[in-house]
C-alpha cells in the first residue's frame, strides 16, 4: 500500500517469518530509502530492552518523519537513528545504531559536543541545540560538513533516560541568508551613491 510522503510498503513471507518491505520518500525531498527491510513491527535494537518496548508503536511515524531523528542514550550511543538520518549522514542505518553521537560532528566540535551533551543530561529539557551564534555543522560520511538546526528532548522509559534530537539540514537557509546579505550590501552601496 502507498502511504504519505510516496512511502509504498508490502509485505513479504520469508523462512524467517514475514518482513516489510519498504521504499519511501522523506517530505524533505533529500532523503530517500530505495529499499529497506526489516520485520514486520519495528526492528530490533541494540540496547536497553526499555528502548524494545517503547520503539515499536511508534517506529513507523519516526521511519515518516521528514527530519532526520537519533535517539542517544545518557553514554552518548546512538540507539535509534531513521532512515532520513542515515540519508543525512550518508552512514547506513545499521552502522548508525551503536555508534557515538559524536561521529555525526566535525572532528574540531566533538570534544567540546561530549562536555555539552554531559551537561544536558544533568539539566534534561526540551530545548534547542546551539545558542546565539554558534553555528551548528554535521558531518556526512564523504567527509563534507554542513549546517544544521537541533532540537532535545529528553526521553525517559522504565527508569532509563534518552535524548530525542531531531536534525535539519538548513543548508538551503544558510544559501538564502548569504544571498540575502549580499543583496543588502549591494542596496546599501546603490543607496550611498
Amino acid at each position: 500500500r502507498n502511504g504519505p510522503q510516496g512511502a509504498e510498503r508490502k509485505r513479504v513471507n520469508s523462512g524467517a517469518g514475514s518482513r516489510l518491505k519498504m521504499h519511501s520518500r522523506c517530505a524533505c525531498g533529500r532523503c530517500r530509502s530505495k529499499i529497506a527491510t526489516g520485520p514486520a513491527r519495528a526492528p530490533p535494537l541494540e540496547g536497553d530492552r526499555d528502548v524494545i518496548e517503547w520503539l515499536p508503536p511508534f517506529h513507523e511515524m519516526l521511519e515518516r518523519a521528514p527530519d532526520a531523528i537519533v535517539l542517544v542514550d545518557g553514554d552518548g550511543v546512538i540507539t535509534y537513528a531513521n532512515r532520513c538520518a542515515a540519508e543525512m549522514f550518508g552512514i547506513d542505518p545499521t552502522r548508525l545504531a551503536g555508534s557515538s553521537v559524536e561521529t555525526l560532528l566535525p572532528p574540531g566540535s566533538r570534544d567540546r559536543h561530549a562536555a555539552h551533551r554531559s551537561a544536558y543530561t544533568q539539566r534534561p529539557r526540551v530545548r534547542p541545540m546551539g545558542s546565539g551564534e554558534m553555528e551548528l555543522r554535521g558531518l556526512r560520511a564523504d567527509g563534507t560538513d554542513f549546517p544544521v538546526d537541533i532540537q532535545l528532548a529528553p526521553i525517559e522509559a522504565g527508569g532509563t533516560r534518552w535524548t530525542l534530537a531531531v536534525i535539519r539540514d538548513v543548508t538551503d537557509r544558510h544559501r538564502l541568508l548569504e544571498q540575502l546579505r549580499a543583496a543588502t550590501q549591494v542596496a546599501q552601496q546603490l543607496a550611498r551613491t
